[in-house]
C-alpha cells in the first residue's frame, strides 16, 4: 500500500532538511531541532517517522543504494 501524500511530503521535507543542513553544519553538529525547525514540524512528527538523525542516515543511504542500483547497474 502507498503512502499517504501528506507522509510522503513530510519525509521528504525532512530529508532535504536534512541534507541541506548536512552541507551547512556537518553531520556531528546537526540536531533534531534544526531540521524540525527548518521544515517547521514539532519533534514528535519527526521520530514518528525516524528512530534518530542515524536512522534518517541510513535510510537516505539504503535509498540512494536502491536508485543507483536501479539506474546504473540494471540498464546494462
Amino acid at each position: 500500500m502507498s503512502e499517504d501524500l501528506r507522509i510522503q511530503k513530510s519525509k521528504q521535507a525532512i530529508k532535504n532538511a536534512f541534507l541541506s543542513l548536512l552541507a551547512e553544519k556537518g553531520f556531528e553538529k546537526i540536531t533534531i531541532k534544526d531540521i524540525c525547525t527548518q521544515v517547521m514540524i514539532g519533534k514528535s512528527t519527526f521520530y514518528y517517522h525516524y528512530e534518530d538523525k542515524y536512522d534518517l542516515a541510513r535510510q537516505l543511504a539504503i535509498q540512494s543504494l536502491k536508485n543507483y542500483q536501479q539506474h546504473v547497474l540494471i540498464p546494462r
